[in-house]
């Protein structure tokens, strides 16, 4: 970001865990309502390659200028990223992190192992979203 401090958008994070898709979008209603958005990105039309979703909304703070980031969860997911997954994602890094200090790619053996932890990743996700059905509309 060229040391310009005022383009991070993560220096003030919330978090905001909802029950059910319709308190989530009542959340998002208000949210929108009362501040000034500058950019939403939807991970529950479009979720990561694991699996997660949520709704991260980028909100200008009314005095400091700075961008706050409000992420918008469902509490079986959000209790699925702050547990069970964290761990996994934890071993995809470091394992990333050990190639990449070496200056080389992942070793067979390496990439089914992250392979193996994405795949376990995601179906602890698609558990947690399916929770949810029937699926109502997420803003």
């Amino acid at each position: 970001m060229g040391g310009d401090a005022s383009l991070l958008t993560d220096i003030v994070r919330v978090t905001v865990e909802t029950d059910s898709i319709d308190a989530l979008n009542q959340a998002y209603e208000t949210l929108a309502a009362n501040t000034q958005t500058s950019e939403v990105i939807n991970r529950f039309h479009s979720p990561r390659p694991s699996g997660y979703r949520d709704l991260k909304v980028l909100v200008t703070l009314p005095e400091s200028k700075l961008i706050a980031e409000v992420q918008l969860h469902l509490k079986a997911i959000a209790d699925i990223k702050n547990g069970p997954e964290h761990q996994m994602y934890e071993q995809i890094q470091q394992i990333e992190r050990d190639a990449a200090s070496e200056a080389r790619a992942l070793n067979d053996i390496e990439l089914a192992k992250v392979e193996k932890l994405r795949r376990e990743s995601r179906q602890l996700y698609q558990d947690a979203w399916s929770q949810y059905q029937p699926l109502s509309m997420v803003v």
